[in-house]
């Protein structure tokens, strides 16, 4: 559990603001490359600890779904020797329109086996390519970086200030559901 979220949001908020930063960049080192690395994979680990620790964000954050390209896999023998030939694994010329949720999102990144930068035409950072270990078979997914920092600023802005929670034996625990005023606004 997180004891208090307003650090690890504070966090995301600068991870967030190094991507958009790195969207102008048309130089690149291996030190560079590596931050740019370590701010998705922290940030995406940070979102989903803020998504377990109940009520550290509010269920509309949670229950977000992206838009995505996939590109379904032609290929079952991608292995740690030949991952970076996503050409020869999956299907780049067919695209598929793909609305992914904020949790499978995160454990694409968390626990990913293809995680490759891509840049524009001018060198600037542009979106990743990633698969899970356990997705690796079947499509590669296509991350706009504009996603990921609008993911990233929306959970680090989110401070609910609504939150219940309800015994569920079935669970033999709480579920907990968190709002904002926002939401609220939007229920009415």
């Amino acid at each position: 559990m997180i004891s208090e979220s307003r650090f690890w949001k504070a966090d995301l908020r600068r991870w967030a603001d190094h991507l958009e930063h790195r969207t102008r960049a048309r130089r690149w080192s291996d030190a560079s490359t590596a931050r740019v690395e370590k701010a998705v994979m922290f940030g995406f680990f940070a979102l989903r600890r803020l998504m377990e620790s109940k009520g550290r964000l509010s269920d509309s954050t949670i229950r977000t779904r992206v838009h995505l390209n996939g590109f379904p896999s032609k290929s079952r023998h991608i292995t740690l020797i030949n991952w970076l030939k996503v050409d020869r694994h999956f299907s780049l010329t067919s695209p598929r329109s793909r609305r992914l949720g904020v949790e499978d999102l995160c454990n694409q990144f968390i626990h990913s086996y293809v995680f490759i930068v891509l840049h524009s035409e001018r060198a600037a950072l542009q979106s990743f390519l990633v698969a899970s270990e356990w997705g690796r078979r079947k499509i590669l997914y296509e991350v706009p970086i504009r996603t990921i920092v609008r993911l990233f600023r929306r959970a680090a802005a989110d401070d609910p200030n609504a939150v219940n929670a309800v015994y569920d034996a079935t669970i033999r625990d709480y579920r907990v559901s968190a709002r904002t005023v926002r939401d609220r606004e939007h229920a009415a």
